[in-house]
């Protein structure tokens, strides 16, 4: 799930009771940049956030987005294990870019089938 608070917001949160001056200059950039990302007229670029991830310790996702590691879906391991041994032992001469978009495309597949098990449809 998705973060209802704007990024504004995630920035008030992890600059805590610094000054938003002394929190610029901590991740480096100038306070008036940094104002206006807290106010949302700008969005920080992928560098910046990067920083901030490095300087907090706050997950680059939620920084982003608002999504935290918590809300993304589990990898069911036994699953992927066995769709890399298939392929493996199937297409032996497919380059390994191939072979991981085909490992993503049929692991993709594998979760759709559950959740559709799982809401009682087959």
């Amino acid at each position: 799930m998705v973060s209802k608070i704007g990024t504004g917001e995630r920035l008030r949160l992890i600059r805590g009771y610094q000054s938003q001056t002394d929190f610029a200059a901590r991740i480096g950039i100038n306070h008036l940049d940094y104002a206006r990302f807290e106010s949302e007229e700008r969005s920080p670029e992928l560098d910046l956030l990067i920083r901030l991830k490095c300087t907090t310790g706050c997950s680059l996702d939620w920084l982003a987005s608002g999504q935290s590691p918590e809300d993304a879906p589990a990898i069911d391991a036994d699953a992927l294990a066995g769709i890399i041994r298939s392929i493996e032992s199937e297409t032996p001469k497919l380059d390994p870019e191939t072979k991981a978009k085909l490992v993503l495309r049929l692991y993709e597949e594998f979760r759709k089938c559950e959740e559709r098990n799982e809401q009682g449809g087959i």
